[in-house]
């Protein structure tokens, strides 16, 4: 489930299934409102990363119900802010959390402010809390980035002989219009499809 927005209030009063790795069962953002009344689980074995509940920028979760993930790496309640590590989203837990697996934690909410960092084969980005600037290092030894920066064309003309073109007709999703396709030469256009 998905809510985001001051005014959006989100409410689950059922099951959501989590079943896959890197899931979460609610997602609210920008100062929207959740209230869990019924169950958020995993159901399969081998999993990581489940989140029950991500909560951020100012938003708020209200859990009633039961939180229940078996997953390593797996949080039950996670509270995030904006990119600046300001404005951390609020908990409320009135309910049950029941968070199992290596590394798994019932809750995590960051210190306003705290520090950013990432880890990932080897390369970490670290930003300190309070700096405008991060440290990035490989395998333990620090870097700096380099501009990328490529001498090839953005464009280059394509050579087609066969254009396909999908209409949808059905009078409850409308085709967006095809835009800022630059210059079609008709001449070289040996077949057209239309699919309708």
């Amino acid at each position: 489930m998905y809510g985001t927005e001051s005014g959006t209030k989100v409410t689950n009063n059922g099951t959501i299934n989590l079943n896959a790795s890197n899931t979460t069962g609610m997602y609210l953002d920008n100062g929207a409102y959740g209230i869990n009344n019924g169950i958020i689980k995993s159901n399969r074995t081998g999993l990581k990363k489940v989140v029950g509940v991500v909560v951020k920028n100012g938003s708020t979760i209200e859990n009633n119900g039961t939180i229940e993930i078996n997953a390593s790496e797996a949080v039950g309640l996670l509270a995030k802010g904006n990119a600046a590590g300001k404005n951390i989203g609020k908990i409320k837990n009135y309910g049950t959390l029941k968070i199992t697996g290596s590394g798994a934690q019932d809750s995590q909410v960051p210190q306003e402010g705290q520090e950013i960092a990432k880890d990932m084969a080897g390369i970490k980005i670290h930003a300190p809390a309070g700096s405008s600037t991060a440290t990035i290092t490989v395998n333990g030894v620090p870097v700096v980035p380099e501009l990328a920066t490529t001498t090839g064309e953005e464009y280059k003309p394509m050579e087609v002989s066969t254009i396909g073109m999908y209409i949808d007709t059905s009078n409850k999703r409308f085709t967006t219009p095809v835009e800022e396709i630059g210059e079609i030469h008709l001449n070289k256009i040996t077949r057209l499809k239309y699919l309708v």
